[in-house]
């Protein structure tokens, strides 16, 4: 806990930056831009992916759908990332994409 922590608090501390713009587009913005663009449910399906600590049935359950759907929606994020291989790689880009998110929206609503 701490250590998210502390990854929230430079994360926070690099929010008026140019970098912390540039993160949030490599981050953040490919999931978003693909929620537009095909009226998907991508970056919300991440983020409780990643508060249900990677559980598939448990986000199927949260997000009241089928843990068939969930997989597609994981295996779909890692394609818009290229990480189709990387499972470890994955994980760490989602929960720091939802920590810039957070704190961007924090700072432009």
């Amino acid at each position: 806990m701490a250590k998210n922590i502390k990854i929230n608090n430079l994360l926070y501390l690099m929010k008026d930056s140019i970098e912390f713009d540039q993160i949030y587009a490599e981050f953040v913005k490919p999931f978003k831009d693909f929620d537009d663009k095909n009226n998907a449910d991508i970056f919300n399906t991440i983020n409780t992916f990643v508060e249900m600590d990677g559980d598939y049935k448990k986000t199927a359950k949260v997000l009241y759908q089928h843990e068939n759907t969930i997989r597609y929606r994981i295996m779909k994020a890692k394609k818009i990332l290229n990480m189709e291989e990387s499972n470890l790689g994955f994980i760490e880009h989602i929960s720091l994409a939802i920590k810039i998110n957070s704190i961007y929206e924090s700072i432009t609503n």
